[in-house]
């Protein structure tokens, strides 16, 4: 090899590295748009969930398995509200895990880390303020986690 070919060699290996650099570039920017499409997919069936509770308010359980839950995200029983069901009628339920804070009231959930989790949903017609407030005509139960304890 002549002296040219080997002054080439030292700016192929920088084009090489420039070229290694953007496809990794790229790879992470794809693993992060799909983990976020990840999150979002989840938090759609987690409404859905919801929704299907609410549509056939007999009491029964509707069960959404391994819904991915971004970490700093803090879920209000405000946020549940429909027509016909207010955020009074709504309590949530999670599993004592680190992860979940369930707050007093049981109006409120933080999600602290990145996780998985079953989300179980309940809802029942209000039959003469037997089932829950008077003031509500459907009442709903939202659990993260945890399963509902059948009397």
């Amino acid at each position: 090899m002549n002296i040219r070919g080997q002054e080439f060699s030292g700016f192929r290996l920088l084009i090489d590295a420039v070229l290694v650099l953007m496809i990794l570039v790229i790879i992470m920017g794809i693993l992060g748009w799909v983990e976020s499409l990840r999150f979002q997919m989840s938090e759609q069936r987690l409404y859905d969930g919801f929704d299907k509770a609410v549509n056939s308010p007999d009491g029964k359980v509707v069960l959404e398995k391994n819904l991915s839950i971004r970490g700093g995200i803090i879920f209000l029983t405000g946020s549940f509200e429909r027509p016909g069901i207010k955020k009074k009628c709504i309590e949530f339920d999670a599993l004592n895990v680190g992860g979940l804070v369930l707050s007093d009231t049981k109006r409120q959930v933080e999600v602290t880390n990145n996780m998985m989790v079953d989300m179980y949903y309940k809802c029942l017609r209000n039959i003469n303020g037997t089932n829950c407030i008077v003031e509500c005509d459907t009442c709903c139960e939202i659990s993260f986690g945890k399963e509902f304890v059948t009397p």
